[in-house]
C-alpha cells in the first residue's frame, strides 16, 4: 500500500511494515495526524536541532497540540488514556517521520510520567501535576543512573538522601545520563531511601521540579539530547 507525505508518495518505508492489526481505528487517526505533524513541524525542526545543538522543545510543543503529553494519563486527568501499544506506535512514528533526538526525549517523558501513575491515586502533588502536563506543555524526564554501576540503576550507588524534618528531604542525585537534563520541567529521580539501612530493594523515587533543581556539573548537548557529565 503506498503511503503519502503531503499530496506526494512517501519514499521511504511504506505501509507494509506497519503492524496495523493491533491499532484502534482512532489509534490510527492520531498516527496519520502525527505524520502530518513531522511534515509540517517536526522534521523541519529536526534539521533546525542537529545544527545548532538545540533541544527541541519547540517540537515537543507541537505534539501536546494532539494531546501527546498526556497520552497515557488517564482522561479524568485530561489525558488521552491510550494504551502502551499505542504509545510504542507513536515513538516509533515519531522517529521515522519526525526526529529520533525528539522521539527518546519522548520516551523518557513517558517513563516519567507512568512513575507518578504509579502513585498518583491518593497523592494530591502528583495528581494535580498530571493534571497540567498536556495543557501547559509540561516535560518529564527520568534520573535513574548511576555512575558506579551504569545501567544497573536498582544499585544507586552514588546517591545520597536524608530527612532534614517532617517537612524537609534533601537529596544528592549522581546520574552517569538523564536525557532532557537541564531542559525538562519536572523529574523523578530514583535514590535510596531515607531508612536505607543497606538494603537496596529499599529505594524511592522523588519528584523535583526544575526551579528546585541544582546541576553542579557540565552539561553537554548531542541533537536535542543531553549528557550529565560528573
Amino acid at each position: 500500500m503506498s503511503k503519502l507525505w503531503g499530496r506526494s508518495e512517501y519514499w521511504g518505508v511504506g505501509s507494509e511494515y506497519d503492524p496495523d492489526w493491533v491499532l484502534t481505528d482512532s489509534q490510527k487517526n492520531l498516527r496519520a495526524d502525527l505524520i502530518e505533524l513531522c511534515r509540517l513541524k517536526i522534521r523541519p525542526h529536526a534539521i533546525h536541532c542537529d545544527k545548532t545543538y538545540t533541544f527541541p522543545r519547540e517540537s515537543l510543543n507541537a505534539m501536546a497540540e494532539l494531546g501527546l503529553l498526556g497520552i497515557i494519563i488517564p482522561k479524568e486527568l485530561g489525558g488521552l488514556e491510550e494504551n502502551h501499544v499505542c504509545c510504542a506506535m507513536i515513538v516509533e512514528t515519531l522517529a521515522r517521520y519526525g526526529c529520533p533526538s525528539t522521539a527518546m526525549v519522548f520516551t523518557m517523558h513517558l517513563g516519567a510520567v507512568s512513575t507518578l501513575l504509579f502513585r498518583y491515586h491518593n497523592n494530591p502533588k502528583a495528581r494535580d501535576l498530571l493534571s497540567r502536563v498536556n495543557k501547559e506543555r509540561l516535560v518529564g524526564t527520568l534520573s535513574y543512573s548511576d555512575p558506579a554501576t551504569g545501567g544497573h540503576f536498582w544499585f544507586p550507588l552514588s546517591s545520597k538522601v536524608k530527612c532534614i524534618d517532617e517537612k524537609t528531604i534533601q537529596l544528592l542525585k549522581y546520574g552517569s545520563w538523564a536525557t532532557s537534563s537541564g531542559f525538562a520541567d519536572w523529574y523523578t529521580i530514583q535514590t535510596i531511601s531515607p531508612n536505607f539501612g543497606g538494603d537496596y530493594s529499599n529505594l524511592s523515587c522523588f519528584l523535583v521540579f526544575k526551579v528546585r533543581l541544582i546541576l553542579p556539573f557540565s552539561i553537554r548537548r548531542y541533537s536535542g539530547m543531553t549528557v550529565i557529565l560528573d
